[in-house]
């Protein structure tokens, strides 16, 4: 599977006419706040939305924000369904950490997804309950800690 990083401006046309509702897979709210997230990518020269493209078709986006140099916080990332559970999510993290060139990526998350990070080699810490009934937790990548991501 190839992955091939999107310039942002012909990402933002392709997620306006027809792929918004990738976004909204990994984006809690309504259309309008979907719309604010897509937004704040394109309006901040710290935040970058990637996408992953098979036979040109937006299947996977990928959103980081910089918090230094070498350092990024993953915002969002999301897979069709169609394309869930193929190593895409996997991929785009590896394309995103060499993209960047970067020393250290860290995401929140929860429950449900702290086992994918697990197996990039993220450490995970909890972080308890931020929502009522819900545990969220911090995980982190560091290049050179002897594990890697591969795509």
């Amino acid at each position: 599977m190839g992955i091939l990083v999107v310039l942002e401006e012909d990402l933002h046309l392709s997620l306006r006419n027809s792929n918004i509702e990738l976004l909204s897979l990994c984006v809690y709210g309504d259309g309008t706040k979907v719309n604010r997230v897509l937004e704040s990518y394109f309006e901040s020269n710290g935040k970058h939305l990637s996408g992953c493209l098979i036979d040109n078709d937006l299947v996977g986006l990928i959103g980081i924000e910089m918090m230094s140099e070498s350092a990024a916080r993953l915002t969002h990332i999301s897979v069709s369904l169609s394309q869930q559970k193929q190593g895409m999510g996997r991929a785009m993290i590896a394309e995103t950490l060499s993209h960047f060139d970067l020393q250290s990526l860290e995401a929140e998350t929860d429950q449900e997804a702290v086992g994918f990070y697990r197996s990039l080699g993220f450490a995970e810490h909890s972080l308890g309950e931020k929502y009522p009934g819900v545990e969220r937790f911090r995980c982190v990548i560091v290049k050179g800690s002897g594990t890697e991501v591969n795509g």
